[in-house]
């Protein structure tokens, strides 16, 4: 595009200052996902004694949902951000709560289900949100912080570290009234990594992490499906079998041994499409895909800290730490290195409150890094 720093137009600003490294990766993860989910689909969806082309017909409407509030939110400035942030917060935290009261699916009680058969999944959209809000308290303590005073006499610095914790609180509550582990543990990270970019001692880190290892064993004792599906990593399932089986019987490069074993995988289109993507490309391009997913995370780090603005550092870290584990845990249940947590891999699974929600974390992230300057 032959666009000029001296033109004025929103769309030549936007282009400028926006990060093309993330923009066309992400761009190119979501177009491999379509393949992938083309490739897959039609088995689950038989499985689900469902339209061959159920899955493929609802992922053509999440993507372009997706990538357009990729967009948006790539265009807006960080004091939208911020208003839209809290209003946002506001009325997502209470869905939270809402979907308790909606039936339980395979354990936990995450989704709304609204009028028809379509259903979100009010935590997935909370998370980046969730991450902006942190981050907005932290930078706002950060400022109020003085060496001098002893945090429980400034009167201002203690009630926002009240309000922090109070928000986090509330927000594990309902996801562990959820039953929802795997959603916990993505909040904590959030919060955690924000809390640790932004300065806590290793004091705190510790005492915070005996707290997390006791939540854990609370998870055990009350959710059911936690042990469950702990028995059954022990044990061995059918779904980790065939995933080990199509991931072990895959050639070199560009497919295995032509059993088509990801058709045997329930989740094949989900939770385990990562063996689907072995068996159809082999595990050197497999590797490669994961390679791509964490070399654009390290590019994204590599920017941030180089921007002096402590809202845009703790926002992008607490955003790229949740997509981070989210790959990691999805990528390990795959290959049976620990239980499955029912985590989708960003923009290659389907999904729709995952994908959409993806989309808008990946949006958020391109606006905060980009040149404030040029966009005035």
């Amino acid at each position: 595009m032959f666009m000029k720093r001296t033109d004025n137009n929103l769309l030549t600003k936007w282009w400028l200052g926006v990060d093309k490294v993330v923009l066309f990766a992400v761009l190119g993860f979501i177009v491999f996902g379509a393949l992938m989910v083309c490739s897959t689909g039609p088995y689950a969806a038989q499985r689900a004694r469902l339209d061959e082309l159920f899955y493929i017909k609802k992922m053509l409407v999440y993507i372009p949902v997706g990538i357009v509030s990729l967009f948006v939110l790539s265009f807006m400035k960080i004091k939208w951000l911020r208003y839209g942030a809290w209003t946002l917060f506001l009325i997502l935290l209470p869905s939270l709560f809402v979907a308790l009261a909606f039936p339980e699916t395979k354990g936990a009680r995450r989704w709304i289900t609204l009028p028809g058969v379509f259903k979100i999944q009010p935590s997935e959209f909370f998370k980046p949100i969730f991450a902006l809000v942190v981050a907005m308290i932290l930078s706002r303590i950060k400022e109020l912080h003085n060496r001098e005073v002893p945090v429980w006499q400034n009167k201002r610095e203690r009630n926002y570290i009240l309000l922090l914790l109070g928000i986090f609180g509330l927000v594990i509550l309902a996801l562990s009234l959820q039953k929802d582990l795997g959603m916990t543990l993505t909040y904590t990270v959030i919060f955690f990594a924000e809390v640790f970019v932004a300065g806590l001692s290793w004091k705190w880190i510790l005492v915070l992490f005996g707290l997390g290892i006791t939540g854990l064993a609370c998870a055990f004792k009350f959710m059911p499906h936690v042990v469950r599906r702990l028995t059954a990593f022990h044990e061995g399932s059918y779904q980790l079998d065939m995933s080990l089986k199509a991931i072990g019987e895959s050639g070199i490069l560009f497919g295995g041994s032509g059993n088509n074993i990801k058709k045997l995988i329930p989740d094949v289109h989900t939770d385990f499409i990562f063996a689907g993507i072995v068996e159809n490309f082999g595990p050197v391009i497999a590797t490669l895909i994961v390679a791509s997913f964490f070399s654009v995370i390290l590019h994204i780090l590599g920017d941030v800290y180089q921007k002096n603005n402590k809202f845009i550092v703790y926002s992008v870290v607490g955003i790229v730490s949740y997509l981070t584990f989210q790959i990691t845990i999805n990528l390990s249940s795959t290959l049976g290195i620990i239980p499955t947590k029912g985590m989708t891999l960003p923009f290659i699974s389907y999904g729709g409150s995952s994908f959409v929600s993806s989309c808008i974390a990946i949006g958020i992230i391109l606006s905060l890094l980009q040149d404030q300057n040029l966009r005035r």
